[in-house]
C-alpha cells in the first residue's frame, strides 16, 4: 500500500511533510517496541506481546518507507540532472552503511538482559534529530509549482461550475431560449478553467530564494 501510494502522497503533503510523517512513525514505533508491556499476555491472551511488537514493526517499516522516499523525491528536485545520479545512490550507500553498522551495535546487547529494549530506543533520538532538521527544510521549487498549479485548476474548476449553475438557474427562471450568440455549453466546457497567469509563484520564488 505504502509503495504504490507514496508518490500520491509525495504530492498531496509536499516532500518535507511526508518525510517528517515518516519519522514520527518512525520514532513513535521504536518507542513503543522499547516499552513493550509484557503483562499483555496476563489480560489479552498468550500472543498480544507478539502482535503488539508486528504491529510496531509494521508501523516502524511504513515510517522508514516514508522518510526514505520522500527523502529521494526532495533529493532528486533538488539536484541537477549532473550531479543527480551521485546524491540519490548515496543515500543507499549510507542506509546500508548504518545497516552494516547496527550489526556491530547490536551483538553485544543481544545477549545483555534487556538489551532488546536498549535496541528498539535507539533509533527514537535519531529520528527525533532527522524530524527536527526536516522542520526547517522549505519544501522543493518544484512541489510548490506543482501545488500552485493544482490549487489554481481547482479554483478554475469551482468557478466554471459556478458559472454554468448560475446559467442554468436563469435560464429556468425566465424560461427564455438560448441566445444565438452566446456560447453554448459545450464551447463553454472546452474553454480553459484557468491560465499560467493564475498560478501562484510566490511560495516557490521563497523557496529557490532560501535554498539559494
Amino acid at each position: 500500500l505504502v509503495p504504490t501510494r507514496g508518490v500520491a502522497a509525495a504530492d498531496a503533503l509536499g516532500r518535507v511533510a511526508l518525510v517528517k510523517l515518516g519519522a514520527g512513525c518512525y520514532a513513535a514505533a521504536s518507542l513503543a517496541m522499547a516499552l513493550t508491556p509484557m503483562k499483555l499476555n496476563e489480560i489479552f491472551g498468550s500472543r498480544a506481546v507478539i502482535r503488539w511488537f508486528a504491529a510496531c514493526r509494521l508501523l516502524y517499516g511504513i515510517g522508514m518507507t516514508l522518510t526514505y522516499g520522500g527523502a529521494a523525491v526532495y533529493v532528486a528536485e533538488l539536484m541537477s540532472q549532473q550531479t543527480r545520479g551521485y546524491y540519490l545512490p548515496m543515500m543507499s550507500v549510507m542506509t546500508m552503511t548504518g545497516d552494516l553498522l547496527g550489526n556491530f551495535v547490536g551483538m553485544p546487547l543481544e545477549r545483555a538482559a534487556g538489551g532488546w529494549r536498549v535496541l528498539a530506543a535507539l533509533p527514537v533520538p535519531v529520528a527525533l534529530a532527522f524530524y527536527a532538521y526536516a522542520r526547517k527544510l522549505p519544501d522543493s521549487p518544484r512541489w510548490e509549482v506543482l501545488n500552485a498549479t493544482n490549487a489554481a485548476q481547482r479554483e478554475g474548476e469551482a468557478r466554471r461550475r459556478a458559472a454554468a449553475e448560475k446559467k442554468r438557474g436563469k435560464r429556468g427562471l425566465f424560461g427564455r431560449g438560448r441566445d444565438s450568440n452566446a456560447p453554448s455549453d459545450s464551447e463553454s466546457e472546452n474553454e480553459p478553467s484557468w491560465t499560467a497567469r493564475d498560478v501562484d509563484l510566490t511560495a516557490a520564488r521563497r523557496s529557490l530564494g532560501i535554498l539559494r
